[in-house]
């Protein structure tokens, strides 16, 4: 697991989730990145998590892995509903929900990024960003005098570091 579901995990644990990741589904590093489950809310999140810091933008085309409908696809696959299927059964009333996460540049402009979140809502997969899960956690951080968690107490750390200053 990366840095960024680590952060994504540590997110979901606040708002009552538990996860399992990296998921393996199919043949060819086909998985999922994290399968988070709210028992009081009977909720489901299929998560994929797709993070780009750099100059990478999602794109119309069908090959690349940064393109809609890699991602599209590789949320609604039937062998990844499949493989759910068989973690949780179907003797449950939760809903299961697809989620992609991601960064606002990711999408580039605010323009392109309704765009896109329209296209992946059509598709009925959420789009969530890690730039809104980070400031929560490091809103959470802030009023935290311990954490056993690793990105809290590095953003507790952070907090400390920027109080000095």
């Amino acid at each position: 697991m990366d840095v960024n579901e680590k952060i994504v995990e540590a997110w979901l644990t606040t708002k009552n989730f538990f996860m399992m990741s990296t998921i393996d589904y199919a043949q060819f590093h086909k998985d999922i990145d994290i399968l988070a489950v709210n028992v009081a809310d009977k909720v489901i999140w299929d998560c994929e998590v797709k993070i780009r810091t750099g100059s990478t933008k999602i794109s119309e085309t069908t090959r690349k892995r940064a393109g809609f409908v890699h991602i599209r696809d590789q949320l609604n696959n039937q062998e990844r509903d499949d493989k759910i299927r068989e973690i949780i059964g179907n003797d449950h009333d939760y809903e299961i929900s697809k989620r992609l996460i991601t960064t606002y540049s990711y999408f580039g402009s605010p323009k392109n990024r309704a765009k896109w979140m329209a296209k992946f809502n059509a598709e009925n997969i959420e789009v969530m960003f890690i730039e809104d899960m980070v400031h929560e956690l490091e809103e959470t951080a802030k009023g935290l005098a311990l954490s056993k968690n690793e990105v809290i107490q590095i953003l507790r750390l952070q907090n400390i570091k920027n109080k000095r200053r």
